[in-house]
């Protein structure tokens, strides 16, 4: 008997390794190549680490919003820094490489064309080899030469390099090997400045000089040991700070610092596991996982400092100072994840942006920025969210001043512009009501509730099916009436008064949906098919969720404009063309629309502790969550989304469950879906 158990457990422990040997890393299902072809994503695949200040990636061109695109083979060379899908032109692009003279073309081979999390290779069509890798600080490019019997190759340097408009530029050589200098260029849409100093250090002397100018050099490069490295270290306080950044690095080898880089990576990515979807699926679903943990950067020195909105240096006092927003697209995704996924980090994004009121801080960018930037509007939204989550050193008090202030000089001007403040004050009523100021509180309630609804009766009520289809129509930013209209999740009680009741609202949203008019492509509705969910109909948003991640459907709806025919395809595909026509990442919006709804889970309602609750798409998702703690979701693989979907929560009944306390997950435990 001993020996059959011994047998059996051995048998047990064989096949227990069989199974985990059989599951690949989280990781490994990453594709840094998906959404980079054409307008169908703007992402990148450049060497970077989580929230790194460094992109180092190539550069196309034509440049796309981030420089890259799959499509195309022609490029300008290697340039450091990059935001996902922002819109405009992007911003970043700076302070590019070129292993070949400028008039020269330069092409990538496909073929020779690489990437992981943490590395970047490619061929030229010149022989050399280039390969990419990045700390928070440096990016280190090393280029390998073929085999020739050429002594020297042309290497270009362009300071002027830039995605936005660019401002202006210095630079010297310190040594045969190093340059020194600063970069400054606008942000998105050319809205404020950023300036960056930087240290770069060769391996091969720089002083053969070919030609100079203000903006740049070109010189021959000793090719005697088929390889030279460039380590560009910046910093947004000054040269010797860069300086400091590169020396830090001066024992660690190229596979060191991309090995440490991809450590960090696993580590991100190991938060949350899913089983029992398809290997598409998985692909897709952490590779949008990886793109919400890109931003926003950290720009704090090694020693603790950073540049604040003043352009003063100042010393971060027990946190780690962030910068690089994209917040009119992110407060409704991105940030609510990573509030669950990545507490820690989110108590430094916060700390981060209290500072930011405190220094100053503009809807768009300022003039001292320390890297490449967007938007800041609903930070008092982000911050609410975070502060009712539990995140911690979310200090209220001292930003609410600021948050009072921003909130008096809102002036909205069209339609959609009205639904936002609203969303605005109702969040500063809530900050107004943890500070326990009850006469604020009403006041921003009231102040809420008269923006929103006189323009909601005006435009959005009475709906004109010619008039509500238009883009732009009525002066609106970018979507329709239609679309924009669904804006006031923070009260949808009121919204269903508005409208003459919840069954009038629902079937209003039911012809949404069914008639094709909601935009995946955009922001201003994606939240959309959750709204059935609150609405008694939960039923509704399993359907259009489902379908949304899983189904080829109509788009009609570029960003600007209604095609004259639809685009017939998914919305999500783990290729270069992943999202639909003209829709972006935005910052890793898209992507964590893509997360929480394959993990079964929305923030309907970013400010409120809590998620709309549907059955995953994967048969398993594990949280791991600070603590040692584990939130499970399990849901069998032939459950029928069509019909009624019971849930049970640590073994107890919870039939009528439809949304679920944050608190809950972070608890730990585990919740089972059946029919």
């Amino acid at each position: 008997m001993n020996r059959i158990l011994s047998i059996c457990f051995t048998l047990f422990l064989f096949l227990g390794l069989q199974a985990r040997e059989v599951r690949k890393p989280n990781i490994d299902y990453v594709n840094l190549f998906i959404g980079t072809a054409s307008d169908r994503g703007q992402t990148d695949p450049a060497a970077t680490v989580p929230y790194g200040m460094i992109k180092a990636g190539p550069d196309c061109i034509p440049a796309s919003h981030v420089g890259y695109d799959y499509r195309r083979t022609l490029i300008s060379g290697f340039s450091i820094n990059r935001l996902g899908g922002v819109g405009c032109s992007g911003a970043g692009g700076n302070l590019t490489i070129r292993p070949a003279l400028p008039a020269t073309e330069l092409h990538i081979v496909k073929q020779g064309e690489e990437a992981v999390p943490g590395y970047y290779a490619t061929l030229l069509d010149n022989g050399i080899r280039a390969e990419l890798t990045a700390t928070n600080e440096v990016a280190v490019e090393r280029f390998t030469f073929p085999e020739q019997p050429e002594t020297v190759h042309p290497f270009h340097f362009d300071f002027s390099s830039s995605l936005a408009s660019f401002q202006d530029c210095d630079y010297r050589q310190v040594s045969p090997y190093e340059l020194e200098g600063w970069i400054s260029a606008r942000n998105t849409c050319d809205k404020g400045l950023y300036k960056f100093y930087f240290h770069l250090h060769a391996t091969e002397r720089l002083d053969s000089l070919l030609e100079r100018t203000d903006r740049g050099f070109t010189c021959a490069v000793s090719t005697r040991n088929r390889r030279v490295e460039f380590r560009i270290a910046v910093s947004p306080i000054g040269t010797e700070k860069a300086r400091k950044a590169y020396v830090r690095l001066s024992d660690s080898s190229f596979e060191d610092i991309c090995q440490e880089a991809f450590k960090l990576w696993e580590e991100k990515l190991s938060v949350v596991d899913v089983e029992g979807g398809s290997e598409d699926d998985k692909t897709m679903f952490y590779t949008s996982l990886y793109r919400c943990f890109l931003s926003p950067f950290n720009v704090t020195s090694a020693d603790g400092y950073f540049l604040n909105s003043q352009g003063r240096v100042e010393r971060a006092e027990g946190y780690t100072y962030y910068s690089s927003w994209s917040l009119w697209d992110t407060y409704r995704t991105k940030f609510p994840l990573l509030t669950l996924l990545d507490p820690g980090a989110m108590s430094h994004f916060c700390q981060s942006l209290v500072r930011l009121y405190e220094t100053g801080k503009d809807a768009w960018s300022t003039n001292h920025e320390p890297v490449p930037t967007t938007r800041t509007e609903h930070a008092g939204i982000l911050l609410l969210d975070a502060f009712r989550k539990g995140i911690d050193r979310v200090d209220l008090a001292r930003c609410y001043p600021y948050m009072q202030r921003e909130a008096a000089a809102m002036a909205p001007q069209s339609p959609d512009s009205y639904l936002e403040t609203a969303y605005d004050y109702w969040a500063l009523a809530q900050v107004a009501a943890e500070l326990r100021l009850k006469t604020d509180a009403e006041a921003y309630r009231q102040q809420s509730a008269d923006t929103w609804k006189p323009v909601w009766r005006e435009k959005f009520r009475d709906i004109d099916p010619e008039r509500f289809d238009v883009m732009h129509g009525d002066g609106l930013y970018e979507g329709t009436l239609w679309q924009y209209r669904w804006a006031v999740p923070f009260d949808l009680e009121a919204l269903c008064g508005e409208a003459g009741g919840k069954e009038k609202l629902l079937g209003q949203l039911e012809y949404f949906f069914e008639y094709e008019l909601y935009n995946q492509g955009n922001q201003p509705d994606i939240h959309a098919p959750y709204i059935f969910s609150r609405l008694g109909r939960p039923d509704l948003t399993r359907r259009w969720v489902n379908k949304l991640l899983t189904k080829p459907l109509n788009h009609w709806y570029g960003t600007h404009r209604k095609w004259e025919k639809p685009y017939h395809g998914k919305a999500f595909r783990p290729v270069p063309e992943a999202y639909i026509p003209e829709m972006d990442d935005n910052d890793g919006t898209m992507a964590a629309w893509y997360v929480f709804s394959a993990l079964g889970m929305y923030p309907l309602t970013p400010g409120e502790p809590s998620y709309e609750l549907l059955p995953p798409l994967f048969t398993s998702v594990v949280f791991h969550l600070p603590g040692g703690k584990r939130f499970a979701i399990e849901k069998p693989a032939g459950i029928d989304l069509e019909k009624p979907v019971k849930a049970s929560l640590n073994g107890q009944p919870a039939t009528e469950m439809t949304r679920i306390a944050h608190q809950t997950i972070v608890d730990g435990g585990t919740l089972t879906f059946c029919n």
